[in-house]
Order: C-alpha cells, then structure tokens, then sequence
C-alpha cells in the first residue's frame, strides 16, 4: 500500500471504515502533501458506526490523514451507478457532490469530477459535509441521484438549517 500512495498526486481513498486506522498505520506517512479523495463512509459490520458528538466523518478522516490534503467525495453514489453515469455531458451529468477545506485540493477534485464526466457540487467544509453522508435520509444528498440544477437548488434550500 506504501508504494501506490507513494505513486500519484491524487491518491482515492476507499477503505472500509473499521480498517481505516490499520491502512494508515501501514501507509505511515506516505499521504503527507498529497490529495487524498476519501470515499469512505462510516459503516462497520453491525450498521453505521457512530460518529464522536458534533464531528461529521469527514471531519474523523480529516483528523486521521494527518497531512494530507483531505477532500470528501464519490460517496454518496454506489461505484455500480457512477461507473454507468460517468461520462454523460451537459445537463445529463449526474451531480457529485464534495467537501474539503483545502481549496486547492478542493480544485484538483472538482478538475477530476468534471474529466470523467460528473456535475460538480461543492456542500462546503468538512463541518458541512454530513449532508452528503450516511445513511440515506431525508434532507440528504446520500444515495440520491441529482443534476447539477437540482442538487444547488436543494442545498440553496437547506440554508440555515
């Protein structure tokens, strides 16, 4: 695992929530400087996995993937849909959401989402990104398909929530 971290730029982390800690541990730091996309979400073998008070996951893996510059995305979507909705274009594309407070992790993610073929959404920093979290549920992005109209209409409406 140390040598493909070591290998890119971007690194797409997708890793299952319970063994996130124990991947790192084998990575060491091989994630400092990079920009790593975190695909994760927080369940474990009995359901979600709960999250400390206030903290949303992307805030836990923030915090985990000391330096690295940390943007949550390509998780609110089954690999399965995005693999068959990639590449579509124009008012078709599919809307991925994404979080970060690196900007410019933030725009590297947004150039990566656009070139395969997705709507990019931002939902803000770490902080906001439970929206686009886990599990599936009314006034979240999670597990629901969205265009890129639809997707700003329905953040612009959970404003001052």
């Amino acid at each position: 695992m140390r040598e493909a971290v070591e290998f890119g730029d971007v690194v797409l982390f997708s890793v299952p929530w319970v063994r996130i800690d124990e991947v790192l541990s084998e990575i060491g730091d091989g994630l400092d400087g990079k920009v790593v996309i975190d695909t994760t979400n927080q369940f474990g073998p009995d359901g979600l996995v709960d999250l400390p008070e206030g903290k949303t996951g992307a805030q836990v893996n923030k915090e985990r993937l000391t330096g690295a510059k940390y943007v949550k995305a390509f998780n609110t979507l089954t690999a399965g849909f995005q693999g068959s909705a990639a590449g579509r274009s124009g008012g078709e594309r599919a809307a991925m959401f994404f979080a970060g407070d690196d900007d410019e992790a933030k725009e590297t993610v947004k150039k990566l989402i656009r070139e395969i073929g997705f709507a990019q959404v931002e939902v803000g920093g770490t902080a906001d990104a439970a929206v686009m979290e886990a599990p599936r549920r009314e006034g979240a992005v999670y597990g629901e398909e969205f265009s890129k109209d639809e997707a700003l209409e329905f953040l612009e409406g959970r404003k001052g929530e």
